[in-house]
């Protein structure tokens, strides 16, 4: 009788060990014990070993569900929860059974899932509720089914004391199809033009507490002849109290707003800042953007606030207004034209759009070139790719842009922020925070400048994935972050580098520090200092010593006389802020260490092995000590 957590924890191997062997041992008694274990989980067995009860957690792992009983006197099951039902009612005239089942919870008819049809009587309709058992519906006031799994054969009123939803149709379906759906269907036997087909009304009191329907949705037929069907939706309401027509929409209609021409009837969109962002007024046929007084123009487009006119040049309230009286628009807005499919401006600068193949955006630098020669500074072309710079040939696909400086050096792009000023004017503006540029004027190549007013982060680059990253270590085990240098293949194409060429390097200002090969091979400017003055291979025991991870211990370890202070003084790892060394490891400062250590501890054996020599010539002579030299394949330097 155990529980346990099932979390094994980081330890030596025996506590591991005896901390399988409890949660096996909880596993295999159920979790018993005399009350609920601490930390539960979905679908976990509970023995409660006081009351004899066998619980099983469930699946939104909040409560326990009790199945049994057990007697452990008799070694029997004292009872299941919840399986002690009333026998079943039997109508004896076949072999089903179960017609009516009777549990402390529910009343269930044709527990058995028989071809049973079930039905309730009221004093006129033999039908009033009635069950199809064979056909798997429900009928109210008829036996017959009318196409769904209700059926009901009269009218129906669902009524609510509160501000509920009275009627809800709902739909777990998943796919793209519509639903849930209402469908009105007029199942008429002649149907004619102009029937309506359905009507939703919307109706209320009026202060004389009569029933008034204020709002109508109606469908009307237009068109009933079999292949060349119209219909039409229709919105209407009460204006003055009398019915007039909102809207229709429809085939051979469209979309109409007043059809019957009510003069109180008018149009209006509100913006968040204009109650009138565009208004039709009704009663005097006139059109208004940003106004709500439309009495001057069939157009008016008004801007927010009013300009500083006089108060009798009404033709001031408008900044734009679209009209002409020149035969050919100039001087106002043209659009479309043989030769120019666009909009001309009038004013100190010439703005041009134009369409039909492409949209360009040109400049010209005189106000007077309305049609003339403009020099195009960018297009959208008709299958909505975006360039700049009068680029005919943009290899991009539609959506993108293609930048084109022609023959220009200076930056093709730059970012700014108002709230930078970083100081290298030499370089950028103060207020830009990044550039990008060729690398060359003439080769090209592409430079990215970031600029910081602080400390570090001049240019990042950040790579997210969504999941996990490749953890083999070969030539397909890319990062996160993946950096891909290619050389020409000797014609059109690219192709990977040779073994020998640089594939990447790092350089502080000027200078090449770091330089990665195309095999893979690290190249690092070695001109720093070696460690001549110290034991090199005490250095690199240190260093084991100050992170201890994975190291054996050893009796010299005492021996040696450096420290995390000697290997941060010798630039071997780093420091933080306050001065206090951690464990970012110079990689080049450690392998110069480490080959200084082998050579010192070479010249240690050539030494040992001088000494061991003379000591055997004394001791057996020079001839045997020469023997002993060749039996083991040594060569003494000197």
């Amino acid at each position: 009788m155990s529980q346990h957590d099932y979390n094994i924890a980081n330890a030596t191997f025996p506590n591991v060990r005896t901390d399988l062997n409890n949660a096996l041992g909880a596993i295999a008694t159920n979790n018993s014990g005399d009350s609920a274990p601490s930390t539960t989980y979905a679908n976990q067995f509970w023995y409660e070993t006081d009351t004899n009860k066998l619980y099983i957690r469930n699946e939104d792992n909040d409560a326990w569900i009790h199945i049994l009983t057990l007697n452990q006197t008799n070694d029997t099951v004292a009872s299941v929860e919840g399986a002690s039902t009333f026998a079943g009612i039997d109508d004896q005239s076949s072999s089903n059974d179960d017609q009516i089942t009777i549990t402390d919870s529910a009343v269930i008819i044709n527990e058995d899932s028989d071809d049973l049809d079930t039905r309730i009587e009221s004093n006129g309709n033999a039908n009033m509720l009635f069950v199809d058992g064979g056909n798997d519906h429900i009928n109210i006031g008829t036996a017959t089914d009318l196409g769904g799994v209700l059926n009901v054969a009269g009218t129906a009123v669902i009524q609510t004391a509160d501000n509920s939803d009275t009627l809800s149709l709902i739909s777990t379906d998943a796919d793209a199809t519509s639903g849930p759906n209402l469908r009105l269907f007029r199942n008429s036997s002649s149907p004619a033009d102009g029937d309506d087909i359905g009507k939703i009304i919307f109706s209320a009191e009026n202060d004389a507490s009569e029933e008034i329907d204020y709002i109508t949705i109606r469908g009307d037929l237009t068109d009933v002849t079999d292949g060349t069907e119209d219909g039409v939706l229709k919105i209407a309401g009460l204006i003055g109290g009398a019915v007039k027509e909102f809207a229709r929409f429809g085939d051979g209609v469209g979309v109409v707003f007043n059809e019957e021409s009510n003069a109180a009837n008018d149009f209006r969109i509100e913006s968040d800042a204009l109650s009138h962002a565009f208004f039709l007024d009704g009663g005097t046929d006139h059109i208004s953007i940003g106004n709500s007084s439309t009495s001057l123009y069939t157009l008016d487009i008004k801007q927010n606030s009013d300009f500083t006119g006089s108060s009798s040049d009404t033709a001031n309230e408008a900044p734009l207004r679209v009209w002409s009286t020149h035969s050919n628009g100039r001087g106002a807005i043209a659009i479309g034209g043989n030769n120019n499919n666009g909009i001309f401006n009038k004013g100190t600068s010439d703005l041009v759009i134009q369409g039909y193949n492409a949209i360009t955006f040109d400049c010209s630098q005189t106000n007077d070139d309305k049609f003339g020669t403009k020099t195009e500074r960018f297009a959208i072309s008709n299958v909505g790719k975006l360039s700049t710079g009068a680029e005919t040939d943009p290899d991009i696909d539609p959506g993108g842009i293609t930048l084109d400086q022609n023959a220009g050096d200076g930056y093709i792009k730059t970012f700014k922020s108002s709230d930078i000023a970083h100081g290298f004017t030499g370089l950028a503006e103060t207020d830009s925070f990044a550039t990008f540029g060729k690398a060359s004027g003439t080769d090209g190549g592409l430079t990215i400048q970031g600029f910081h007013e602080g400390q570090g982060f001049g240019l990042q680059l950040i790579a997210h994935c969504k999941t996990a990253g490749f953890t083999n270590s070969n030539s397909t085990g890319y990062g996160h972050l993946d950096f891909i240098a290619r050389g020409s293949n000797g014609s059109t194409g690219d192709a990977a580098l040779e073994d020998n060429e640089n594939c990447m390097s790092v350089r502080n200002g000027g200078n090449v520090k770091f330089i990665v090969k195309g095999d893979g091979d690290l190249f690092a400017d070695g001109t720093l200092s070696a460690y001549d003055t110290y034991e090199d291979a005490q250095l690199v025991r240190a260093f084991d010593l100050s992170h201890g991870k994975g190291v054996i211990d050893s009796t010299f370890d005492k021996y040696v006389k450096y420290n995390h202070e000697t290997l941060a003084n010798a630039n071997l790892v780093g420091r933080e802020e306050d001065g206090t060394p951690n464990h970012f490891i110079n990689v080049t400062g450690m392998q110069r260490l480490h080959n200084g250590a082998i050579w010192q501890q070479y010249e240690k054996t050539e030494r040992l092995t001088q000494a061991m020599y003379e000591l055997a010539k004394v001791a057996v002579g020079e001839e045997k000590a020469n023997e002993i030299l060749k039996q083991n394949e040594i060569k003494l330097l000197n």
